[in-house]
């Protein structure tokens, strides 16, 4: 996400100056650079996977015991509220059961031992990669095009403008995933795994924003597509 950040604040001024074969040679620098990081990275990688034994602890294994008690004893007990759960979990709408029948058919044709099997969660997600793919494909192909075109912008601010959402979309997906006050936030919305369909609203929600002739409303809608779209994937 970095590298994206940092692609799209450079690039567009790579091509102000020096025009597609600056960019060109731009990408062959950064792609070279990244192979000889590889080469040098497997170069010092460890060329074993040899496992280096502990000695035995009679105490640490008495506390491993106590341990597996424990989490015999946790399981059991999430099993009985599981049970108390289940009549409200079993309420579901004439939609979603007949997704179901649909997802049951399905695993009926295809083997469920050698592919995922077809629930409803992958086939939402599934989905939900095309969605990401078609909007963030529009977004950098056609989205440096309209701004140039539409609102008469140098390639500089476009690139700029771009970074400033592909930053947004990086600390949004980090708040909200790697820290316990965004996953509360989140949950509080919408819980797992309704988040995807969550998600998906955003980026629609974006993409109309975006489509708006107006440069200000444009870049909100930028920016509201590029946060949607990496919270989702």
């Amino acid at each position: 996400m970095i590298g994206v950040v940092f692609a799209f604040s450079i690039g567009g001024f790579v091509y102000k100056y020096y025009f597609i074969n600056g960019v060109a040679l731009f990408g062959i620098i950064v792609q070279s650079l990244q192979l000889v990081t590889c080469i040098i990275f497997l170069s010092f990688a460890p060329k074993t996977n040899e496992i280096i034994t502990s000695p035995v602890n009679v105490e640490e294994n008495d506390e491993e015991k106590d341990k597996d008690n424990n989490e015999e004893k946790n399981k059991e007990n999430n099993n009985k509220n599981a049970e108390d759960v289940a009549p409200w979990t079993r309420r579901v709408s004439f939609k979603m059961r007949r997704l179901t029948l649909m997802m049951i058919e399905a695993n009926t044709y295809y083997s469920t031992n050698e592919t995922i099997p077809v629930t409803w969660v992958n086939w939402v997600m599934c989905l939900s990669f095309g969605i990401e793919a078609l909007t963030i494909g529009y977004n950098l192909s056609i989205g440096p095009i309209f701004m140039l075109n539409e609102f008469n912008k140098d390639t500089g601010i476009i690139g700029i403008m771009f970074a400033v959402g592909a930053a947004s979309g990086t600390v949004t997906a980090i708040g909200v995933t790697c820290t316990s006050t965004g996953r509360k936030c989140l949950k509080k919305i919408a819980d797992s795994p309704y988040d995807i369909c969550f998600a998906m609203a955003g980026i629609g929600t974006g993409v109309l924003v975006a489509a708006v002739p107006n440069f200000p409303g444009h870049v909100i809608g930028l920016i509201i597509l590029m946060c949607f779209n990496d919270l989702g994937a």
